[in-house]
């Protein structure tokens, strides 16, 4: 049947509207559609009618459907029911307003004739066709979908034809047409499967595992508000089991992932977690990456016991700080990045305390600058975590005991797969150093001992503040890393070496004795945030040249870009983040791929049409680095130039690496070319910029960022 339907974009206050009015004259907009398309007023008629509504302040819709004279008390009530469903908690106490209207009219069925005898004519009885003894394409009976009037049905099996599409009707299903002449099939009796082989269910049950943390991020990307998040996927979601301990993953950002099973069972240990909340942090003393790097955390309950957790962390283009982005390359401290939230409750028990989280964003030296947009994606998190919640707890009403055995095998599994990679490198002296632009060195040692495996980090800061010396010194501005940073690039090299289809869980760790020298890798975190080191260099930027520093040691590939060339702008009205990819490094048998995001980051690049749009900035160019990857018998990937032109003034805040020296080649290939950046003011000449910059720019800046290319390996 055709359909047509009208729609009325509102974007006002639910009370201050005449739903009922503008219900009326969509209505007849949309019959108007039917009739124009030669369908006769006895024949249309309104199918649905629909109400997008959203809390004020929020990007997403919630649509609920509505009578022909809705009421604002109706709408509320039916909007409170979906938000519950989606979000897994009742929405807060706050206006409520409606985005847009839509009604979709239908064509009603062509009344049909029917020969008496008809087994098809509504008042006949209802008989099966004759199923021959080995049916196939050919045998079953062909039914012409128009002589299928409202009222008729039929057990399959049969083919039902039109004009424009085939309805297999299989075995042990009936058919039915509704009174909108709708087909409705219905299984009438479950085919016994197959029971699977033992040795199969764990695998299967992964599988569901994995799919459940995908699904939970497709939520999340379609319930959040940021570009950072929607666009840039900038997100990662995973289920962990009752202890707190990473099981399994989607494939999201790596940087994200290692941090989330330390987080968990950190906050697990702070704060009880029971049915129906759900908890907050981002604070690196328990488990964060760095302060933009949001955490929600959701406990899954059976029968009144803990079976799993599940959690996403989400990076927050704005989380307060001195500079916006919160990302600043002069911060000295952990406060002058933003606002630092401890463990906290943002659902308890099924109610949310959302107004605690704002007043804590709206609190402290340098509070949120967007924090509208914070609660937006944070509601989208509780979506998401909602959504894992629902479907975990599901799965181990089913599968009991057997999802404890299916974790317990992944876990062990991913062990020895790990062990068994690592047996290539027996005998071998593995040690490498990373350095980075600033000076600062980062040093892997890997030992054998028997079976097992340690590997040792430490790293040095080139300049030591001189209010704390020692081996244990922090870096004195950004790129200290937490230890839940370190121990997502350790799990990260080793899962690659592992190879093969292997989820990012915990047991992959559980193969070596990680020891981190506490200090810049390893910072310590007072109670005082003015007192903590800066964090957000260390998860970007650090991270990426520890991954240099275990690639070196390992001998597996050359280097990549090494950097995630962080680019935030901003002023006291938005806030703006993105990295840029650059050249991934070649290895024995393979050149690095061009203009990739590679290692500890995978996010998306936003497109120019989303960037020019909802940001006061030109992209005058986006191209590839031609010739900037490392020469050898394999070629390093190259990197890319993007210069964008700021038509506002801003403050922009650059965080990279290799601008000192190309990344690394191996086996005799060459480096990859080092990256760079250029200023170029109003009517002035280019100058470069340093690795780390924050400046304040004019309406009409130009900044040039050309992203290193990846190393060449072996001789040519």
């Amino acid at each position: 049947a055709m359909e047509r339907f009208a729609q009325r974009q509102i974007l006002r206050p639910l009370e201050a509207i005449d739903l009922a009015a503008v219900m009326q004259e969509a209505e007849q907009e949309a019959l108007q559609n039917l009739r124009s398309e030669g369908i006769t007023p006895d024949r249309a008629a309104i199918a649905r009618r629909l109400v997008g509504a959203r809390l004020h302040g929020q990007e997403a819709v919630v649509w609920v459907e509505a009578d022909a004279t809705p009421a604002a008390e109706s709408i509320r009530t039916a909007f409170t029911r979906q938000f519950t469903q989606l979000y897994g908690y009742p929405p807060p106490a706050r206006g409520l307003e409606v985005e847009s209207v839509r009604v979709v009219a239908r064509e009603l069925p062509r009344p049909r004739t029917h020969t008496p005898n008809s087994p098809h004519a509504p008042d006949a009885p209802r008989i099966a066709p004759t199923r021959p003894a080995a049916p196939n394409p050919t045998e079953l009976p062909i039914i012409d979908r128009e002589t299928l009037a409202p009222g008729a049905s039929l057990v399959g099996p049969a083919i039902i034809a039109e004009s424009h599409a085939t309805t297999i009707l299989d075995r042990d299903w009936r058919l039915h047409v509704d009174e909108a002449a709708a087909l409705i099939l219905q299984r009438i009796a479950t085919p016994t499967a197959p029971a699977a082989p033992p040795q199969a269910i764990p695998e299967l049950l992964t599988a569901r595992l994995t799919a459940i943390a995908g699904d939970m991020g497709e939520t999340l990307r379609r319930t959040a508000f940021s570009t950072n998040i929607k666009d840039r996927l900038d997100f990662s979601c995973a289920v962990l089991d009752a202890d707190g301990s990473l099981v399994v993953n989607a494939p999201h950002i790596p940087v994200h992932l290692g941090a989330l099973g330390l987080c968990v069972r950190l906050v697990n240990a702070a704060l009880d977690m029971q049915p129906g909340d759900a908890v907050v942090t981002n604070h690196p003393a328990f488990g964060g990456s760095h302060l933009p790097d949001v955490t929600v955390i959701s406990p899954v309950f059976v029968d009144g016991h803990r079976v799993a957790f599940v959690a996403s962390r989400a990076h927050h283009a704005e989380i307060g700080g001195i500079r916006p982005g919160s990302m600043s390359p002069t911060a000295r401290s952990l406060s002058e990045e933003g606002v630092v939230i401890p463990p906290l409750h943002l659902v308890k028990d099924g109610t949310p305390h959302l107004d605690a989280f704002r007043t804590l964003l709206q609190s402290g030296p340098f509070p949120s600058r967007a924090v509208e947009e914070n609660l937006a994606d944070i509601q989208a998190q509780l979506a998401a975590n909602a959504r894992g919640v629902d479907a975990v707890t599901r799965l181990a009403i089913n599968h009991g005991t057997s999802l404890l055995t299916a974790i317990s095998s992944l876990r062990a599994g991913s062990t020895a797969r790990v062990l068994d990679s690592l047996r290539r490198f027996s005998g071998q002296p593995l040690d490498a150093q990373a350095v980075l632009d600033d000076g600062s060195t980062i040093n892997v040692r890997v030992l054998q001992q028997a079976d097992r495996w340690t590997i040792h980090i430490a790293a040095s800061p080139a300049a030591i503040d001189t209010t704390q010396q020692g081996a244990a010194s922090p870096h004195p501005f950004n790129l200290n890393a937490p230890l839940g940073v370190v121990r997502s690039a350790v799990m990260y090299i080793l899962r690659c070496l592992a190879g093969g289809e292997l989820p990012l869980n915990e047991g992959i760790l559980d193969a070596v004795d990680l020891r981190v020298a506490p200090g810049m890798l390893n910072p310590t975190f007072p109670d005082d945030p003015a007192h903590c080191p800066a964090v957000s260099g260390g998860n970007v930027e650090t991270s990426q040249r520890l991954v240099d520093a275990l690639l070196t040691c390992f001998g597996v590939a050359a280097c990549s870009q090494g950097t995630m060339n962080n680019v935030v702008f901003g002023n006291s009205d938005f806030g703006y983040y993105e990295t840029v990819c650059g050249g991934a490094g070649a290895g024995p048998g393979f050149n690095g791929a061009h203009a990739v995001h590679t290692h500890m980051t995978n996010t998306r690049i936003t497109d120019p049409e989303i960037l020019e749009l909802r940001y006061p900035v030109r992209l005058d160019r986006f191209s590839v680095r031609r010739g900037s990857g490392g020469t050898g018998q394999f070629r390093g990937g190259d990197g890319v130039i993007r210069c964008y032109t700021f038509l506002t003034p801003v403050s922009l805040s650059l965080l990279t690496q290799n601008r000192m020296q190309g990344p690394h080649g191996a086996a005799g290939g060459n480096n990859g070319a080092p990256g760079e950046q250029q200023l170029t003011l109003p009517g002035g000449v280019p100058h470069m910029l340093p690795s780390s910059a924050a400046i304040d720019l004019p309406i009409n800046a130009t900044l040039t960022l050309q992203t290193p290319g990846g190393g060449g390996w072996g001789y040519r």
